[in-house]
Order: C-alpha cells, then sequence, then structure tokens
C-alpha cells in the first residue's frame, strides 16, 4: 500500500465492515479500484465517499491529548502493549505493564526502553508488589453510583465508598481446594449490585458447578467488605 492507494483489507477494517462487502463494491463499480501488481487497492481519493474517512483528507494536524490530571495506569495481560500505547497518546503513564509472553515483553521493552515492563506469570505478583503502586487511582475511571469489587484481603489504597472487597482466593481454596474464584465473586457481585436475587444466583451455580460453588458463592456474599 502506498499513501494512495489502500488495501481490500485496510478499507474494510477502517469502515467496520467485511472485506466481501468492500470487494462487492468494487465488483459493483461502487468504488474504482486499481490493481498494480495484480493485488486489489482502492485509490485514496475514492474514499471521500466515506464521511467516516474524512480524517484521511484533513489538514488540521491532530493535537496531543492533556488530561485534566496526570493519570497513571498499570496494563495487564498486555501482550505487546497496545492498549497501554494507546492510553499514553491520550496523556496517560504506564508505570506497569504485565504478560507472561516473552517475546510480547520484549517487544514492548523495544518499543518503550524506559517503561516497567514485568514479564512475570499475573499469579506469581504479589500483592505487596502492586500495593508499591499507591498512585494509581484504579477507580478514578467508574461513573457516578458504580461500584468496583476486588479480590483482596484487604485494600489500605482503596478507601472509598465505591469499592468493596473480599478475599475470594482463600474462599475458594477452602471450598474447591483451588484458587479458582470465579463463582465466589459472584457471590460479591450480587451482595454488591442486587442485579440478581442469591436464591436465583445459588440454584444455577448448583445445577452447573456444584455444592461446593455454592459455599463458595455463599461466604463471598456474607463476607464482602467495603
Amino acid at each position: 500500500m502506498s499513501k494512495k492507494n489502500y488495501s481490500i483489507e485496510l478499507v474494510a477494517d477502517m469502515l467496520s465492515t467485511s472485506k466481501y462487502v468492500v470487494n462487492q463494491w468494487v465488483k459493483n463499480k461502487s468504488i474504482r479500484s486499481i490493481k498494480p501488481n495484480g493485488k486489489t487497492y482502492i485509490p485514496k481519493n475514492e474514499l471521500k465517499k466515506f464521511d467516516k474517512l474524512s480524517f484521511l483528507f484533513s489538514k488540521n494536524k491532530f493535537k496531543k491529548q492533556k488530561p485534566k490530571k496526570n493519570y497513571k495506569i498499570i496494563e495487564l495481560f498486555a501482550g505487546c502493549g497496545g492498549l497501554a500505547l494507546g492510553l499514553e497518546k491520550a496523556g496517560f503513564k504506564c508505570v506497569m505493564s504485565n504478560d507472561i509472553d516473552k517475546d510480547s515483553c520484549d517487544t514492548l521493552k523495544f518499543n518503550r526502553p524506559k517503561w516497567n515492563v514485568l514479564h512475570k506469570d499475573i499469579s506469581k505478583i504479589s500483592n505487596k508488589e502492586f500495593l508499591g503502586y499507591k498512585d494509581v487511582d484504579v477507580v478514578s475511571g467508574l461513573k457516578q453510583g458504580g461500584h468496583a469489587v476486588v479480590n483482596c484481603n484487604t485494600c489500605p489504597n482503596l478507601k472509598s465508598d465505591s469499592v468493596h472487597y473480599v478475599d475470594a482466593t482463600e474462599i475458594a481454596i477452602k471450598h474447591l481446594k483451588k484458587p479458582i474464584v470465579n463463582t465466589a465473586m459472584l457471590g460479591a457481585f450480587a451482595k454488591v449490585t442486587n442485579v440478581v436475587k442469591l436464591d436465583s444466583l445459588k440454584q444455577a451455580v448448583l445445577e452447573k458447578f456444584g455444592e461446593s460453588n455454592v459455599k463458595a458463592l455463599e461466604e463471598c456474599y456474607a463476607g464482602v467488605k467495603k
């Protein structure tokens, strides 16, 4: 692709449609195409037909965003850091990025050598390590009246009426003999949000996962704090 021609795949991606649809436009001659090397391309001028792609022809330079406050983020399961890089463009600062894949971490370190990239299994990252990032406000994005439900035994840095916590890992190990917290956290979710009745949730979990998961759910429901 040159600056004047765009591939079928890229045009489809920019317009949030399928390659099939774009190929149909080409076939019906709704848009003009060229084949300089045997592959179909769409000339840039043809894209003026789409309001969604007007930015391609704008002469206005994009200004770097200036957030109202200095937000800091932690990205987990980061891969090559695509989300963090996008947030960086919006003015956020990434203080820690984590992934278990070494190649992904190496790629991110290469692109952002000054970043704190942690190549580690997330289950091996201790609470103490996370608590070291005291200036990361993980609940600042909650809408008014929203709630955050956290799996931890104490949350000294998250003192807020919006933050609720329970040690779902300990409860899961107690009842399931494994640190699998999914159904346990459902209990906390039900208690905090009231969007589902406890009895209905217990019945569904019992039918799908058995009595041990119900006990974990019940204990989390009863033990959630803020």
